[in-house]
């Protein structure tokens, strides 16, 4: 268990894709929630940049993406010099210190726990984008309910595993929409 998890007491926990099992983990936890369905609250999703600077917090650069998209555009940031660019990870190449990211909190539909789904390879901001884009059909006083799948695509390396995010209905936002107000009905049945 990580410290924030420890002292927490019941905060959001990271959710990813780990592409080389192709599946939904929490940090520290081999549990895969491939197939959990969950409530997204789009509503609260945000989209931009982090800067890893080694042992420090990373810098955060982040904006609202929905229902507008105010995340800052990566030339906004600065460090556009390609030549002062650290060396990537693998191969001869440099690497954008600015590492674009989507994050979007969901709450698990039958047990109420809060995660955040975190999206930085290119596969998982696809789906992410994909997924907030077809957001735009749900109605207004619902958030949308999403099942964590995974499917796959050919590479020249072979089948490579990739996260989608399957819009599969709505939930009423609380305090609001049709499915909150139902006639009060004091009769009972026996």
């Amino acid at each position: 268990m990580a410290f924030m998890d420890e002292i927490g007491g019941g905060g959001a926990k990271l959710l990813r894709f780990d592409g080389k099992a192709g599946n939904y983990v929490v940090r520290d936890s081999d549990t895969p929630l491939n197939g959990e369905e969950f409530v997204a609250d789009i509503h609260s999703a945000s989209g931009g940049f982090l800067k890893f600077n080694g042992k420090d917090q990373p810098e955060r650069r982040m904006g609202s993406l929905f229902p507008e998209d105010k995340a800052p555009s990566r030339v906004s940031l600065g460090d556009l010099d390609k030549s002062k660019w650290p060396k990537a990870r693998f191969g001869d190449d440099v690497e954008d210190p600015w590492t674009a990211v989507i994050e979007i909190p969901m709450t698990h539909k039958e047990s109420g726990e809060a995660y955040i789904f975190t999206a930085q390879s290119k596969t998982a901001l696809a789906a992410a984008k994909d997924f907030l884009s077809r957001c735009r059909r749900v109605p207004e006083g619902f958030l949308p309910t999403v099942k964590l799948g995974v499917g796959s695509y050919k590479s020249k390396f072979g089948a490579v595993k990739k996260p989608t995010l399957s819009l599969t209905g709505k939930a009423p936002i609380n305090g609001s929409g049709a499915a909150d107000k139902k006639p009060f009905n004091d009769s009972l049945d026996f």
